[in-house]
């Protein structure tokens, strides 16, 4: 190992404030029995010192962290909390108008197969016109037949699969 693995603590004692060397003891798996490396330690009250210090920034770390998840745990209950309540009210109205959810349910695949073939049409003109993107005239023209009825489609689609009743219920 050529590289030399050193540290310094800042604001302490001109003895401490000195480099470290840690790497002889990193070449062989037995470093306390090897006395090269116990050369190189500091005295043990210098070396207890460094020790709390490293523990307290690892301390400082793990509250961080702690707290990071916290944070994360707030934030995904948030998110699910209000998804959840969306589920729950679409499910009272699914069994206050049961009748109404099944049609839901026949309209949304009837509409689902009409927006299929749709997207067909739309990717055949696409394919047909290749130089639609070059020209502004023929690229509005197709925005202007295709675009808002994909619109309303997609819009239709969204809220009638929402209110249907899901297929493996009768």
């Amino acid at each position: 190992m050529s590289d030399k693995y050193c540290f310094t603590v800042k604001n302490a004692s001109p003895q401490i404030s000195q480099p470290v060397d840690v790497t002889q003891g990193l070449a062989s798996g037995r470093a306390q029995n090897d006395q090269r490396f116990r050369n190189t330690l500091p005295p043990t009250s210098e070396t207890a010192m460094l020790l709390r210090i490293l523990i307290q920034g690892q301390d400082r770390l793990i509250t961080a962290q702690n707290r990071q998840n916290e944070l994360l745990e707030e934030i995904a209950e948030a998110l699910t909390g209000s998804a959840r309540q969306r589920q729950n009210e679409l499910e009272q109205w699914r069994h206050s108008n049961p009748r109404l959810a099944i049609l839901c349910r026949k309209a949304t695949e009837k509409l689902s197969d009409i927006h299929s073939e749709f997207i067909n049409t739309l990717s055949e003109e696409i394919g047909e016109n290749e130089e639609i993107a070059e020209n502004e005239f023929q690229l509005s023209d197709f925005l202007d037949r295709f675009g808002p009825r994909i619109i309303h489609l997609n819009a239709m689609l969204q809220m009638l699969s929402q209110l249907a009743e899901p297929s493996g219920k009768p």
